[in-house]
């Protein structure tokens, strides 16, 4: 390299660690820890709504999120996954059976 710079260092790979379960085992560990989970179901709606910096916070608002300077509040569907309020009901029969399936 000219004036005798040194090349720049090489970025190491970043590490990854080799999963040893089989999709089975993993089913059932992640139904144990839906199992085990704290399931709370809510009476009314909640979404994701843009909050303005200046606003002061809902009395309703059950989380606040940051995303770079985006402010944002949960407000109206039935979960964070984003699953419609009219299909509440299937959500907790999903939930119910995967917590029933298996335990830890």
């Amino acid at each position: 390299m000219k004036g005798g710079a040194s090349p720049p260092a090489a970025v190491p790979e970043p590490e990854t660690a080799a999963v040893s379960e089989t999709p089975e085992q993993m089913n059932q560990r992640l139904c144990g820890v839906i199992a085990h989970a704290r399931f709370t179901v809510l009476a009314e709606p909640h979404a994701w709504q843009p909050l303005a910096r200046s606003t002061p916070l809902p009395a309703s608002a059950i989380a606040v999120v940051r995303d770079g300077e985006a402010w944002q509040t949960s407000l109206g569907l039935f979960d964070y996954w984003g699953c419609p309020w009219a299909k509440g009901d299937a959500v907790i029969a999903l939930v119910e059976r995967l917590r029933s399936k298996n335990s830890i």
